[in-house]
């Protein structure tokens, strides 16, 4: 499905056509909150109300439950990845890194699960809930487990596998000594770097630091960037630069 916005946002562009992945526009008796999921770009997804859309025919919205077949894998496979008191997780387990805020640990990266711990709260109007941490290979802390999704029994099965004919398994182990800007191929790190190094330019808090500086002190600090990741980019024409973010 397919439709097209009737007015500029923020986000959204008039008479651009964006494809719909989830809409919710069927009226219940306890009320009607409608709203569209639409596709931003390959990587981003955005939830919006539907009063800024019409049908590629003009038509409006029709008031229907409609969910693509893309939507409906991805609310499944998030279901049984999510970590939670009824989908617990234990010793053993590999988990998914989703985050990109702690020292050592790579977004995106499988990391075996080597410790658990679970804390019982309760609220003053006397709802009780559990609260699961997790603890990595290599790892010296435990993390909220909000931070990871569980990996799917496909994945653990190929890691098995892996493991029990002594193939690389992607399996990591927490190394605060890694560089998170070391673990990108050329491309992504050279895009990423340019991202950086636009982000601390544009930045008015800037103070009297050199936008490399800022860079590596500010805006790529979670990177762990170094001033010197820096000298194959500045001497790149303007228009190549550009080249690479499209």
């Amino acid at each position: 499905m397919k439709v097209i916005c009737t007015g500029n946002t923020k986000r959204l562009v008039k008479g651009a056509t964006y494809e719909v992945i989830d809409l919710k526009n069927l009226k219940t008796s306890g009320g009607n909150y409608s709203y569209i999921v639409i596709k931003l770009n390959d990587t981003t997804n955005c939830r919006l109300h539907i009063r800024n859309f019409k049908l590629e025919n003009g038509n409006p919205l029709p008031e229907i439950n409609w969910s693509s077949d893309e939507w409906k894998n991805s609310q499944t496979e998030y279901g049984q990845s999510r970590i939670s008191s009824t989908n617990p997780i234990k010793i053993g387990d590999y988990v998914s890194y989703t985050r990109n805020s702690h020292k050592g640990l790579i977004p995106n990266k499988i990391y075996k699960v080597s410790n658990v711990r679970e804390f019982q709260h309760k609220s003053y109007g006397g709802t009780t809930w559990t609260e699961l941490e997790l603890q990595v290979e290599g790892s010296t802390r435990f993390y909220k487990t909000y931070s990871f999704r569980k990996c799917t029994p496909q994945v653990t099965r190929e890691i098995s596998l892996n493991t029990l004919f002594d193939e690389e398994t992607g399996v990591m182990s927490v190394d605060k000594s890694i560089r998170k800007i070391d673990t990108y191929d050329d491309t992504s790190k050279e895009t990423l770097l340019i991202k950086i190094l636009m982000s601390a330019a544009l930045d008015t808090n800037r103070n009297n630091m050199t936008i490399i500086e800022w860079a590596c002190r500010k805006t790529g600090n979670q990177y762990d960037v170094k001033p010197d990741d820096f000298d194959s980019i500045i001497t790149n024409s303007l228009s190549s630069i550009l080249n690479k973010l499209n």
